[in-house]
């Protein structure tokens, strides 16, 4: 294909405000470094976060670059479907605040798997730690591997380069300021992310002849909730490996119990809900017009890259890298701290070293986010190679199926269920990861038929697989849940156990526990005056490295941008002067 002339170069205004706004994140990062005074602080905030700040980090988590690249991918093919899977993403989250939300903030303390030890076996607690760790880092490795196609794609320089610097940034912040940091930088991202999409929008629909033009032009095919591979079977089984995301990933149940009460961990939630249903579909709106005028891209994962290149103004091509890179920070960051938590309470301290200083576990969890982050990095550079031929949404879909189900289910399960005992949890681990696994990479006739049955054999031939990923997701839940169900028949566990599940299970079902009361040395934070100083600093270093570096005539977009964004941010701490005590 022919791509078109009308290129926007780097220029030193996208390189000023691409370095700026990495050295903010930075400075977010050491100023929470020397406030993290205990394991509470570092990994659930004190529990006194504010149910927004904790739902924005909540979205923004179960963002990334996914959403850039992958679902632009699949909306440039197939038009309307990742706006279905958007949808059946808010119903999701809506099912888990009633589901989990309120269990979460009463049942953990520092890490999500405490509670499993307690519920199951502390041999259950390991394997899971293991097990869970292993998928995060897997499915983390897909989001900079994501990361480097937009930037190579926009910027015209090796992916190499954009996932190390990408990995290493994510990495410092994270490493110093604990999950504070996490939550202030998500929530600054989430602001600087809407603008630079808000803008590529309209210039997006502009090149169609507005609404009026993409709606004509747009295939009628593209209209469609389902097509190709996506068929209902297919977003079934993927909402249902969404839900048990949402429940269990240790990054998101961290928001659960980071804030104060049960009812602040259903709003987490409901806001995140709101914000898939309404703000993630206009990411998609300038990959389905792509579709009209830029048609014939050999590799859709490339075309949000493609479309920075074509349509943005100076200025404002770095100000949406930044943006793509928000998305990824926020969800890796999140990974990190969470990964973390579980490692350093779950097995070092479990295991290792069970009496030490708040200081001390302070520290090994810093150095376990080091640890987790190199590999992280390092696999994404492996799957950038192993990886061909393949659309990111599918790999990572491979990933979620057949690791989610067998790590998961047993989590969600000891959260609602009484009758499923340790045996169960246990069988239907290793009943999920073997037969998922078999299924995949050697395909037997019977699963071949059950991949047919479903609708298709599309992607088999990828990662050596012998099934379709649709077949994949309903193998990897039906023989989890057999072997839960079969276990915990066969071998339902002691009396004494049952009763012991039995008192911890009606806590969890108790009526409104009280509000957290804070952790012992933790500090107050106010999280509304640090975004607001944040975002102000940004919106006027966009200002600035256009003025120094733009001709005025060329600047009208990127200016009103970092205007905007400066007012909001002044705006922010002015407001906060009237709710935070002290606050000048």
């Amino acid at each position: 294909m022919q791509l078109p002339t009308t290129e926007n170069p780097l220029t030193t205004a996208d390189y000023l405000l691409i370095l700026g706004y990495f050295s903010v994140m930075l400075v977010i990062g050491f100023y929470f470094a020397g406030k993290m005074r205990s394991m509470s602080d570092f990994f659930s905030g004190g529990k006194q976060v504010p149910w927004w700040l904790s739902s924005i980090s909540f979205w923004m988590s179960s963002f990334s670059a996914f959403a850039f690249v992958a679902h632009s991918a699949i909306a440039y093919k197939h038009g309307f479907v990742p706006i279905t899977i958007w949808i059946i993403t808010a119903v999701t989250m809506v099912l888990t605040a009633h589901l989990v939300a309120g269990r979460w903030r009463r049942v953990a303390i520092t890490s999500p798997m405490e509670f499993v030890e307690a519920r199951y076996s502390g041999f259950l607690r390991q394997a899971l730690s293991y097990l869970g760790t292993l998928l995060i880092v897997l499915d983390d490795s897909t989001k900079i591997l994501a990361v480097g196609l937009v930037v190579s794609a926009s910027l015209g320089f090796p992916a190499t380069q954009a996932i190390l610097w990408s990995g290493l940034i994510m990495m410092t912040y994270t490493l110093l300021g604990g999950l504070w940091a996490v939550l202030i930088t998500d929530t600054v991202q989430f602001v600087v992310m809407m603008a630079a999409v808000l803008v590529l929008v309209p210039l997006a629909l502009a090149r169609v002849g507005g609404l009026a033009g993409f709606a004509e032009n747009l295939p009628e095919q593209a209209w469609m909730p389902v097509a190709g591979k996506y068929t209902v079977a297919y977003l079934v089984f993927l909402g249902l490996l969404q839900m048990l995301s949402f429940c269990t990933r240790w990054s998101l149940v961290q928001r659960f119990y980071a804030v104060p009460t049960d009812r602040d961990a259903r709003k987490v939630c409901y806001l995140a809900a709101v914000l898939s249903a309404t703000v993630a579909p206009l990411l998609l709106l300038p990959a389905m017009a792509a579709s009209i005028f830029l048609p014939g891209v050999e590799d859709p994962d490339q075309i949000y890259g493609l479309l920075c290149r074509h349509l943005l103004p100076a200025g404002m091509l770095g100000m949406l890298i930044a943006a793509i890179f928000s998305a990824t920070m926020s969800s890796l960051s999140s990974d990190y701290n969470a990964v973390a938590s579980v490692l350093t309470t779950d097995v070092y301290r479990n295991l290792m070293v069970r009496e030490a200083s708040q200081g001390h576990y302070v520290l090994v969890g810093r150095v376990i986010t080091l640890l987790v982050a190199c590999l992280t990095i390092g696999l994404a550079l492996a799957m950038d190679h192993l990886g061909k031929g393949l659309l990111l949404f599918d790999l990572m879909v491979i990933i979620f199926a057949l690791f989610g189900p067998p790590t998961m289910i047993p989590v969600l399960a000891g959260l609602l269920w009484r009758r499923v005992s340790a045996a169960g949890a246990l069988c239907g681990m290793l009943s999920g990861f073997t037969i998922s696994f078999v299924a995949r990479f050697l395909g037997p006739p019977g699963m071949l038929l059950f991949s047919a049955f479903l609708g298709t054999t599309s992607g088999a031939e990828s990662l050596g697989g012998g099934i379709s990923e649709t077949a994949l997701m309903g193998i990897s839940i039906a023989s989890t849940l057999a072997g839960l169900a079969l276990g915990s028949l066969l071998w339902p566990g002691s009396e004494d156990k049952r009763r012991e599940v039995n008192r911890f299970l009606d806590g969890l079902t108790a009526q409104e526990t009280p509000p957290a009361e804070p952790a012992t040395g933790s500090q107050a934070v106010f999280p509304l005056p640090i975004v607001g100083i944040a975002v102000a600093a940004l919106g006027a270093m966009l200002l600035a490295a256009v003025l120094i570096s733009v001709p005025l005539a060329q600047a009208t977009c990127s200016l009103t941008v970092g205007s905007l964004l400066l007012f909001f941010g002044l705006g922010l701490v002015g407001i906060s002067k009237r709710f935070v005590p002290g606050t000048t």
